[in-house]
């Protein structure tokens, strides 16, 4: 029997449907880079204290990523520990500014209140 959307004349086309399942990517997609972040961490950590809440906002990212089903699963304790390094340096990085600020404020109080000709005497040579 012949379907009767193909029929002889040029007007009767049929609807094309979009393919379902097979290898079409799920809806979380997405891909997440755990070793970048756990690099990333490491550096905010040792040396580049402006990296860590970098590397706080990508973590948490990547684990709302990695919730909504995307990326793989055995990257979770990865970007997991990331994630703490990220705060762990963030609260490094406060510290530290709050130690400057607070140390180069007082430097600078106590270094104007001492009256003149009161600090250290000279070295005889």
């Amino acid at each position: 029997m012949q379907n009767p959307n193909y029929g002889s004349g040029g007007g009767n086309i049929p609807p094309i449907t979009p393919p379902t399942g097979g290898n079409l990517p799920s809806s979380g997609g997405g891909q997440v880079n755990a070793t970048l972040l756990l690099v990333l961490g490491v550096l905010g950590i040792l040396c580049c204290g402006f990296l860590a809440p970098v590397t706080w906002v990508m973590s948490n990212s990547a684990m709302a990523t990695l919730n909504a089903g995307g990326g793989k699963e055995s990257d979770r304790s990865m970007v997991n520990i990331a994630r703490i390094l990220g705060i762990v340096g963030t609260v490094l990085l406060v510290l530290s500014l709050l130690w400057l600020v607070v140390g180069g404020g007082l430097a600078a109080i106590t270094a104007g209140s001492r009256p003149p000709g009161t600090g250290m005497p000279p070295i005889p040579r």
